[in-house]
């Protein structure tokens, strides 16, 4: 089989010395760089114009200009914000459209945003009143989000990362009506494309003996589950859930939940995060010393599970719009004794909330009740919107677990009934 690069750079002879030593020294060997179009891959052309301004051909290529006098790191900037362009591009036909040349008014092209349709708990909270599909969220740096009704921009939401307080400017006028189609039926196509792009990345990495899937119970690894269950066969996909002692009963439920819906092989690797809590402390964003813990936990699981002289590929649901530090990371990581692949490296939150509802998977309960991300329950990185969620919908469901009130009163003193 031909070797398979999720991003192919379209370059002419030119151009090309000039855009393989950027290339180089920004990106490494996981950018493809070649003359024509990839329909199975994510395609930038890069054109030489006076003008710097970059768009979108159709849902899986974008055009980049760039100058004689750009520097190398202008250009590296300029390829990111291009598949920025594919991720985040949104109109509006009667619903939420992706991949469209011309995005919602409004609506800011950046590498480190994200797009989302607003969940059920999150439009009660903003006190929106027609379908949580009519509500696109963009998210921006800083707690900052911007709010589209019907695909007209309706405000602000304001979402520290510090505190339990969630603030919204929304002129709700213009939330009043909606009329619009199912985004999972519009986008069905577009959808289509970008599954195939992952797929055709599976493909490329060869017939591995073990398929194991990093499962969290969370959106992301949900969606990379379910690829690989479609992929490889629900009989050759194996999955491994960390269990810290302070995840949410719900979540430990739901991981149960989806072993038996995909008819595959679930096993619980334990990382001791509520036995040192008493020594340690609850973490924080300069000290995530329980990320050590999960990370020791899955290997050990995966080693346990597995023959040293087989080949195995582990599946994660890693995407760029997570963190800087996941953007930088390349789509296929050699470790030292298996293969680790992210095929939906590339999705936006609407996407992977998309294919979610396209094949009408069961979804974490949690997201439900407006959380944007999981996990544990005495997580730094949880925000104030979850931290607002837990204590507004969930307390009486989790004001026993351990560490609970700790964790409140550390984060939010006096937020919480006693």
């Amino acid at each position: 089989m031909e070797k398979f690069y999720m991003f192919n750079i379209i370059v002419s002879e030119g151009l090309k010395p000039r855009i393989e030593r950027v290339v180089r020294r920004f990106f490494g060997k996981w950018m493809h760089i070649s003359s024509r179009k990839n329909r199975g891959a994510y395609n930038i052309v890069v054109l030489e114009d006076k003008v710097k301004d970059h768009s979108l051909v159709d849902p899986l290529t974008a055009e980049l200009k760039i100058t004689e006098d750009m520097m190398d790191i202008e250009i590296a900037k300029a390829i990111e914000h291009a598949r920025s362009l594919i991720r985040l591009s949104v109109g509006w036909r009667k619903g939420y459209v992706i991949g469209v040349r011309n995005h919602l008014d409004g609506l800011e092209i950046h590498p480190a945003y994200d797009v989302f349709m607003a969940w059920l708990g999150l439009n009660q909270l903003m006190k929106i009143h027609i379908p949580p599909h009519a509500v696109l969220v963009e998210k921006l740096f800083g707690g900052k989000y911007r709010v589209f009704c019907s695909g007209v921009k309706a405000g602000e939401l304001f979402i520290p990362d510090d505190g339990c307080e969630v603030s919204t400017n929304i002129d709700h006028q213009r939330c009043m009506e909606y009329s619009g189609e199912k985004p999972e039926r519009l986008n069905r196509n577009s959808m289509l494309q970008h599954i195939n792009v992952a797929r055709r990345f599976l493909d490329s990495l060869g017939k591995p003996d073990r398929v194991i899937v990093s499962f969290s119970g969370g959106k992301d690894s949900l969606v990379a589950l379910d690829l690989a269950v479609k992929h490889y066969g629900a009989e050759h996909v194996e999955a491994i859930y960390v269990d810290t002692g302070v995840d949410f009963p719900s979540t430990r439920d739901y991981v149960k939940q989806m072993e038996e819906e995909l008819g595959v092989t679930v096993y619980s690797a334990y990382a001791p995060v509520k036995e040192q809590l008493s020594t340690r402390g609850l973490p924080s964003k300069n000290n995530r010393w329980c990320t050590l813990l999960k990370t020791r936990a899955f290997k050990e699981k995966l080693r346990e599970i597995t023959r040293r002289d087989e080949k195995i590929l582990v599946i994660v649901g890693d995407r760029d719009t997570e963190s800087e530090t996941r953007s930088r990371k390349p789509p296929v990581r050699r470790r030292k004794w298996y293969l680790e692949a992210a095929p939906i490296k590339q999705w936006s939150t609407l996407m992977v909330q998309l294919y979610i509802k396209m094949y009408e998977l069961p979804l974490n309960p949690l997201y439900e009740a407006g959380f944007y991300r999981l996990g544990c329950y005495i997580c730094p990185a949880l925000t104030s919107l979850e931290r607002r969620i837990m204590f507004e919908k969930l307390w009486s469901h989790i004001n026993t677990l351990p560490w609970i009130n700790e964790y409140f009163d550390l984060h939010c003193p006096g937020a919480c009934p006693k």
